[in-house]
């Protein structure tokens, strides 16, 4: 086919006219996300709360976790209230249903606009309290290499102890045959 057989594309003006809503539309909420998110950083909020982890941390409650998710399924699907309703089915029913692969599919929208919603907040915390987020940076760093670093004897040797301590303290079955063999363990320990 040579260049003079094609037809160059033409945008019509219905299709100009979505593109440019669309994107107004997505300037707008941009803008207010930010507004949100910088709102939460000035508060305390840090996005890695906002997840499973800051649920298992203690950072935020189950019920803040969950009521996020809903506030956003709610404005994502806010024209859709079918996919509201399958977002917020519960797992086990849909795949009764037939229905699991659509809900996980709504379930991934809702999961990947609070991540990136959590990116957001990070970034507003970055951007209003720099010194702040250095700070947070470099305990980050420290902790991760203090995981990294490998255990030494001694402090293997003081876990034992705590362990033996808690099961000298505890009322286990077989507590006496234990203690012996993780006394008998310190003792070769003590010789490192």
């Amino acid at each position: 086919m040579t260049t003079s057989n094609v037809q160059a594309f033409v945008i019509t003006k219905a299709m100009a006219t979505m593109i440019r809503e669309g994107a107004a539309a997505t300037a707008s909420a941009t803008e207010i996300k930010k507004k949100a998110a910088a709102d939460i950083a000035q508060k305390g909020g840090r996005g890695a709360m906002f997840s499973l982890a800051g649920v298992k941390s203690g950072q935020i409650s189950k019920e803040t976790w969950v009521s996020l998710q809903a506030t956003v399924a709610a404005g994502l699907f806010a024209n859709k209230k079918d996919s509201f309703a399958l977002w917020a089915m519960d797992s086990k029913l849909a795949n009764k249903e037939g229905k699991q692969q659509e809900r996980n599919k709504l379930v991934g929208l809702v999961g990947t606009y609070v991540r990136d919603f959590g990116k957001m907040i990070d970034t507003a915390f970055r951007e209003h309290f720099p010194e702040a987020a250095a700070l947070e940076a470099e305990a980050d760093e420290a902790e991760a290499e203090a995981k990294d670093a490998p255990v030494t004897g001694a402090e293997l040797r003081k876990r034992l102890i705590d362990l033996i301590a808690d099961v000298a303290a505890s009322e286990v079955k077989d507590r006496e045959h234990i203690l012996a063999s993780l006394n008998q363990a310190e003792g070769r320990m003590s010789a490192w």
